[in-house]
């Protein structure tokens, strides 16, 4: 009788247990947090939203110039808006995010892209090329990708974070190394048009991926961040914890000075991809390559971007700032090896230091503004840093398109890309986390008035 009673107690403690308090784990019980299951996910989403549109303006680039009558500075100038739209429209991403949810946000931004591509599929004169890819598609990548995936590693994670960023950011490079490599087998089977109508189909399957799976935060799903428990779970059981974090307003970063060198930094990793992305197939093949050649070094540079796009795993273990200059140096140094890139073991060298940098700065940007501020101000630092970012955007490509109307070659582009990246590398040496080093005083009033601008506890989805 005494058993039955100890049974019933253990029975309703349990039934109180589940009922009241989220489901602990106990000591020896090993289970897949499912904040890895989220970056599996945004992995898919990533790489499937955001490079076969991105890739494919270039890999279509000497087929859509004939066929239109384009200079080269026309062509880049859709190239330019795209890029300036797909960064510009980073603090509305945030606030759609802060009041929609990162899932809602990705649906919406996909379906945009998948419309903008099939709009560009049927063009017939640049205009409807500005509106399908640069308008519609650039808005809808930039408000389904960048931001969301990256909000959503910073919601989930504070101990791996560097690690979750890096792993999502791999799925550009691994999905994109094989979109020039398609988009020439398209080329020889069909038109470029028959590829953007793929591409459309392709975002329309993000975001229905999105809508199923997405979970914006853990503590939609009774969770806390690296799968931590409470504060005082009882002895027994694995109470893993997660370190503090700083609890900075977006209003406040996004004016101090280390806000700023860390969006210089972000710059000059962004602008070289950005242009060796539109032109790099025209620049190859100017130097002798075959298209098929131009199109395996440029997938190759893709290739080599994916373990640099681990490297944020660096950043839990050295100062992000740190890694982000040195992957500045790479970048800038594999720029300046495509200036004579008639020898194919120098292109590839270069294209590897390119690839290698970007992907290195490409994770340790985000990991970086979390570690200086915290997840309650990323969605909106993160977003003013891509509109910053966007305006030198709009210039950089069309730019280079105009060197080379003019002189007839990208060498002085090329050279004027890999000064950037070696300037934004010093920028970054220079950063500091805010209260340390090199900052703007911010005053206890513009504090206040910050704190007064956003809700108390919000925490961006």
């Amino acid at each position: 009788m005494n058993a039955d009673k100890q049974t019933g107690n253990r029975t309703e403690s349990a039934g109180k247990a589940s009922a009241g308090t989220p489901e602990r784990r106990v000591e020896g019980e090993k289970r897949l947090f499912h904040g890895w299951i989220l970056v599996a996910v945004a992995w898919i989403c990533y790489g499937f939203g955001i490079a076969p549109g991105y890739y494919s303006w270039g890999a279509f680039s000497k087929e859509m110039i004939g066929e239109f009558h384009l200079s080269r500075t026309a062509f880049n100038s859709v190239w330019g808006l795209y890029t300036f739209l797909q960064s510009a429209i980073g603090p509305l991403a945030g606030l759609a995010i802060a009041r929609w949810g990162v899932r809602n946000t990705m649906v919406a931004g996909s379906l945009a892209a998948a419309l903008g591509f099939f709009w560009l599929s049927q063009s017939k004169s640049l205009a409807e090329c500005y509106l399908g890819f640069a308008v519609l598609g650039g808005a809808g990548i930039g408000l389904s990708t960048f931001l969301p995936t990256q909000t959503l590693a910073q919601n989930w994670f504070i101990r791996r974070r560097g690690l979750a960023i890096g792993i999502i950011m791999t799925a550009g490079g691994i999905v994109g190394l094989a979109v020039p490599l398609f988009d020439a087998w398209i080329l020889e089977r069909g038109s470029w048009r028959q590829g953007w109508l793929i591409i459309g189909f392709t975002s329309a399957a993000v975001a229905l991926l999105a809508a199923w799976m997405i979970r914006d935060t853990p503590e939609q799903m009774d969770l806390r961040p690296d799968g931590a428990h409470p504060v005082g779970s009882p002895q027994g059981v694995s109470a893993v914890t997660s370190p503090a974090e700083p609890e900075w307003t977006a209003a406040a970063a996004i004016r101090t000075m280390p806000f700023l060198l860390v969006t210089a930094g972000s710059i000059a990793y962004t602008v070289p991809w950005a242009v060796l992305a539109g032109n790099g197939r025209l620049h190859l093949e100017q130097q002798g390559y075959t298209t098929a050649a131009a199109a395996a070094l440029i997938s190759f540079m893709i290739l080599v971007s994916v373990p640099g796009r681990l490297g944020g795993a660096l950043c839990d273990r050295w100062p992000a700032q740190k890694v982000l200059a040195l992957a500045l140096v790479l970048e800038g140094a594999g720029t300046l090896l495509l200036l004579p890139a008639a020898e194919a073991a120098v292109s590839y060298a270069g294209v590897t230091l390119i690839g290698l940098g970007f992907g290195t700065a490409y994770s340790s940007v985000p990991a970086v503004l979390s570690s200086f501020f915290g997840r309650r101000a990323f969605a909106t630092t993160s977003g003013t840093r891509h509109l910053i970012g966007a305006c030198v955007l709009l210039a950089a490509s069309p730019l280079a398109g105009w060197t080379y109307d003019r002189t007839g070659s990208y060498d002085a582009a090329l050279t004027g890309l890999a000064a950037v990246a070696f300037l934004g590398s010093l920028a970054a040496l220079l950063a500091r986390a805010p209260g340390r080093g090199v900052s703007f005083r911010v005053s206890g009033c513009a504090n206040r008035a910050a704190n007064d601008s956003e809700r108390s506890g919000h925490i961006v989805k």
